[in-house]
């Protein structure tokens, strides 16, 4: 994990490796999940069940997660990531060749499956490849990769499908989507063989105990009540801004999710400097605040002009607070525990972008007023706010008990 100057640096193969993975992975779930409600009315599924099978890619993943922890902390993680890899391939060719609604649940339960392993267990494997002092640097730049997968997968997705349309028809343009997403998890396979893992000692295998203490990480469980509670607020973006924008009247709102990917890109990079250098407690609280006020800006937007202004708060906000909530994540236990860790983040992260639109939906059929759903939304911030500081003294505890427990394998990170 040595530069040429002797510093530590991030750029190692381990984590360039899994930065690629992680990047196509973004690519072929972005461009299938655009479209999943379109292909769902297209095979002729109901209004109920196409809002289903919209949101099971979460709600499969969470129900997954009591499995998910104990395998990704266990079984070699590079194995792990190859097989991840290969189910969700074999899903979205499943997606490419049915036409039956039910065959289509069958898949999309496969994909809720795949993201259940590969979540955490990526982002468990860059932690590790990681210098302890630039773990907030390396997960600022981690989560760079999926936000270009995330900005660009969705349009290429629809020019997919709307160039395969005019070709040879809608089953045909559904079919070229599908392809590409496949392919993108088959390139994801090559930098993951790749990718060096120490196989666990003895003793390691010992400290992880059985497999019901490998679910949830208990000092894990502060950050992922936390997310729990941003990402509860910012699946509102996907799931109602466009309803939003044809309540208010407004055109081309699409922008507005250009806006919030381009300035995302920038924010995550810089955020994970400055945690590094300033602290977790300081980015999330100051990241919560500065998210808390998009909402508010776009519950009181009545033009293009000031939600686009929003977008950019909004990207700078969840830019900043994500990637020190994952670095809170990751720094509250020690390495042999960080796929637990991982998983129990993702616990709250799935939770919390099931259950969101939901909640949405149920303040929006109160007040009839999708304003009034976002400005709700600084409710679960401020919740957030309060765990962060209710919990940092149990953090900072937790904190110092992992880094006198941690070890680094230098020589399958560099």
């Amino acid at each position: 994990m040595k530069g040429k100057t002797g510093t530590a640096t991030i750029w190692n193969k381990n984590f360039i490796c899994v930065l690629l993975a992680n990047m196509f992975l973004g690519f072929s779930n972005s461009s299938v999940n655009t479209l999943v409600s379109t292909f769902a009315d297209f095979l002729g599924a109901g209004a109920v069940l196409v809002g289903a099978l919209t949101g099971m890619y979460f709600g499969v993943s969470f129900l997954m997660r009591p499995v998910a922890g104990p395998v990704t902390t266990r079984f070699d993680k590079r194995n792990l990531m190859i097989l991840a890899f290969a189910l969700g391939m074999l899903a979205n060719l499943g997606y490419a060749f049915t036409r039956s609604v039910g065959l289509f649940v069958v898949f999309r339960i496969l994909t809720g499956m795949q993201f259940s392993i590969i979540g955490p267990l990526a982002m468990t494997v860059a932690s590790d490849s990681l210098p302890p002092e630039k773990l907030g640097s390396g997960l600022g730049f981690y989560g760079v990769a999926m936000a270009i997968s995330s900005a660009l997968g969705p349009s290429i997705g629809i020019w997919l499908k709307d160039s395969g349309t005019a070709l040879k028809g809608e089953s045909f343009g559904f079919l070229l989507v599908f392809l590409f997403a496949s392919l993108c998890l088959g390139i994801a396979v090559i930098p993951s063989l790749l990718i060096c893992i120490p196989k666990k000692t003895k003793a390691e295998l010992a400290d992880i105990g059985v497999w019901y203490k490998n679910i949830v990480a208990v000092p894990a469980l502060p950050p992922a009540l936390i997310i729990l509670f941003v990402s509860t607020a910012h699946s509102m973006f996907s799931a109602y801004m466009y309803p939003y924008a044809k309540e208010l009247g407004v055109a081309g709102i699409g922008s507005f999710f250009t806006v919030y990917a381009v300035v995302l890109l920038a924010a995550r990079p810089l955020s994970g400097r400055m945690i590094d250098k300033y602290g977790a407690f300081k980015l999330i609280f100051i990241g919560s605040v500065i998210f808390a006020l998009s909402f508010v800006f776009v519950g009181i937007s009545r033009s293009l002009a000031s939600l686009l202004c929003a977008a950019f708060v909004a990207a700078v906000g969840y830019g900043t607070a994500q990637p020190a909530i994952q670095t809170m994540c990751m720094q509250s236990v020690a390495p042999v525990k960080r796929a637990v860790a991982s998983n129990t983040i993702y616990v709250g992260m799935d939770l919390g972008l099931f259950a969101g639109p939901l909640i949405g939906g149920v303040i929006y059929s109160l007040a009839g007023s999708y304003s009034v759903t976002y400005l709700a939304m600084v409710i679960p911030l401020c919740a957030a706010m309060l765990v962060l500081k209710l919990s940092w003294k149990y953090y900072e505890k937790s904190k110092r008990r992992a880094d006198g427990e941690q070890t680094v394998n230098k020589d399958c990170a560099e």
